[in-house]
């Protein structure tokens, strides 16, 4: 049996448990877990404890994140994302000045609303499930720690940004964005959420999907892995 950390590079399209359950179903792992769960739309860093790497994930679950997120300004959907409905709509576009002088709000420690589309579990169910069933739900909020918001890229006439962030787990990027427009009596939704680090694991020493799903043998697999 191994044992060890794996730094996977997400895929958009999937869920997290899903590239889980391809791993382990493949090499036939007794146990497996993650740390920081991506949505089904983002893509990037999320490293996967093999076996008895498991029992250190409440060790590594707390470091820093680095998320790159474009926004699409002019429009609101209901889970914040590009697959959402729409649900508000305005011709109002900040510019970069604006953005500048609002993203100062967010540096630090900011109270935040998780979207009602989000993994929180409410009584056992996922927040998502409810939501996608019409239930009307009110999530608390929650104090989060932003260490850095950058602007990376404004285009007025095409509507969008690019944002650069460092925070803490458990940050919502989507509600993030939302917040930020909101602030600036605006509305967008985000076209791209990639998590580049979490902690000790970034982009450059990850592996993507394709390649650990199509490695020969269990003993190759085990180049992979980091030790505990």
């Amino acid at each position: 049996m191994i044992d060890g950390w794996v730094n996977l590079y997400k895929p958009s399209g999937y869920s997290s448990s899903y590239c889980l359950n391809l791993l382990k179903k493949k090499y036939k792992f007794k146990k497996i877990g993650h740390i920081g769960t991506l949505d089904p739309m983002a893509e990037g860093v999320l490293p996967i404890a093999v076996n008895e790497a498991t029992k250190t994930v409440r060790f590594v679950n707390k470091s820093k994140k680095t998320y790159l997120f474009d926004v699409k300004w002019g429009e609101q959907r209901d889970t914040f994302d590009i697959e959402g409905k729409t649900i508000n709509v305005s011709k109002q576009i900040p510019k970069i000045e604006e953005i500048e002088e609002v993203k100062k709000k967010f540096i630090g420690e900011i109270d935040q609303r998780p979207p009602d589309f989000s993994a929180k579990k409410i009584n056992g169910k996922r927040a998502y499930e409810l939501a996608r069933n019409g239930i009307k739900i009110q999530l608390k909020k929650t104090k989060k720690k932003i260490h850095g918001l950058r602007v990376l890229d404004h285009n007025f006439n095409k509507k969008k940004t690019t944002f650069l962030v460092v925070c803490n787990s458990g940050t919502y990027v989507r509600s993030l964005a939302n917040d930020i427009a909101i602030s600036l009596n605006a509305f967008c939704y985000c076209t791209k959420i990639v998590r580049l680090r979490d902690g000790i694991f970034s982009q450059k020493n990850s592996y993507s999907l394709k390649n650990l799903i199509n490695i020969a043998n269990i003993e190759d697999f085990e180049k992979y892995l980091l030790d505990i």
